[in-house]
């Protein structure tokens, strides 16, 4: 029965049932609350044709605490019932695709609240120091939060991976050009194994996922890899491929994990895809799941600096490549100077290793 569609009077199944009293000390709810459900099209009870009461098979309670347990972890009452109907016809990956995104907004507003629980620790400490609360220093960091809840929320991209997702992995392996994404996949891959050492036992993380093909060899150094991607179809993609490696919907400024939890952190050919100020983000998220001692390796088309781009960009357009022209015009290939910059001032120590053309590996270690 389909969500909205009500049981004729008269045809009460011939099943065990209780009324709607009983039914809300038995979860716990008031009456009230379960004739709202009703209203809303989420629950569909028969009537009892004597008295029209309201009749709950044991089917009805089941739905019922799922439509709790769903409005507890914060979901609308519209993807609640998407969702129901999506059960009901027996469509896993949807549902999937639904519990999962509601996650990653849960994690996305935790890492958010934290940063504005430790505003509000140093205002508490200002305020007993008979400090000024509205300082500049203050009014710089409540601009700051503001200015990171901006960037987290303008998480969409035009690079349309779901659809690109059975393709992906014969794709990368026809790219040639230095400037167009994924130039070099294999070797690039195979180097950043080299460099990044995963060994026995470590805990990696991938941002930026895909298909799993660089935690694949991660996994196979010994290293349990877990990775996080935006799009559903890339990670259904990693999960037929390689059911061993834990994955989750998300996206690189805002991982849907707890601090600390990571021994080395790595991302290919995914910076690129964020903007400027994105990618700063994403470097706080990776300093916030890296565990002290821990590494990170970014491996991406980088330029030295905006100088090194403008050349690049003068020499692709005297040579007539336009494909080369709009890749780079189209793409915020990072700054390798602004990336160890920020790196050092965290105290991490870098280094960088051409490993293509036009792709960099840069390593960083996190202090103990």
């Amino acid at each position: 029965m389909k969500r909205g569609e009500m049981r004729p009077v008269g045809q009460v199944p011939q099943k065990q049932y209780i009324y709607i009293a009983e039914l809300a000390k038995r979860l716990s709810i008031s009456a009230r609350a379960i004739r709202f459900y009703e209203e809303q099209g989420l629950i569909h009870p028969a009537k009892d044709p004597n008295n029209d009461y309201r009749l709950f098979t044991e089917s009805d309670i089941l739905r019922l605490q799922t439509i709790l347990l769903l409005r507890e972890i914060g979901m609308s009452l519209a993807d609640i019932g998407t969702l129901l109907d999506e059960m009901e016809s027996n469509h896993k990956d949807i549902v999937a695709n639904y519990l999962e995104m509601q996650r990653s907004a849960l994690y996305a507003k935790w890492i958010e609240l934290s940063r504005t629980i430790r505003s509000t620790e140093q205002l508490v400490e200002r305020f007993y120091e008979g400090r000024e609360l509205a300082d500049e220093g203050m009014m710089t960091l409540s601009n700051g939060l503001k200015q990171l809840r901006r960037i987290r929320e303008s998480t969409h991209t035009y690079w349309d991976f779901n659809a690109n997702a059975a393709s992906f992995d014969e794709h990368v392996l026809t790219v040639t050009e230095p400037w167009i994404p994924y130039s070099g996949y294999e070797a690039v891959l195979d180097s950043i194994i080299g460099y990044l050492c995963p060994s026995k036992n470590e805990r990696g993380l991938e941002l930026a996922i895909g298909t799993g093909n660089l935690s694949a060899k991660c996994v196979a150094q010994g290293a349990k890899m877990y990775g996080v991607d935006q799009s559903f179809e890339m990670l259904r993609q990693c999960r037929s491929k390689y059911p061993g490696i834990h994955t989750k919907l998300g996206n690189m400024m805002a991982a849907p994990f707890f601090d600390h939890q990571f021994d080395f952190i790595v991302s290919s050919y995914a910076f690129h895809l964020l903007t400027f100020e994105q990618q700063f983000l994403s470097l706080r998220e990776m300093d916030r799941l890296l565990v002290n001692g821990g590494r990170v390796c970014i491996a991406d088309h980088m330029f030295v600096n905006e100088v090194e781009r403008i050349a690049v960009l003068e020499r692709l357009k005297t040579e007539k490549d336009e494909k080369g022209i709009r890749s780079v015009e189209s793409h915020s290939f990072a700054y390798i100077t602004s990336l160890t910059e920020w790196f050092t001032q965290q105290f991490y120590t870098t280094q960088l290793i051409r490993v293509h053309e036009s792709v960099y590996l840069l390593l960083a270690y996190k202090p103990m």
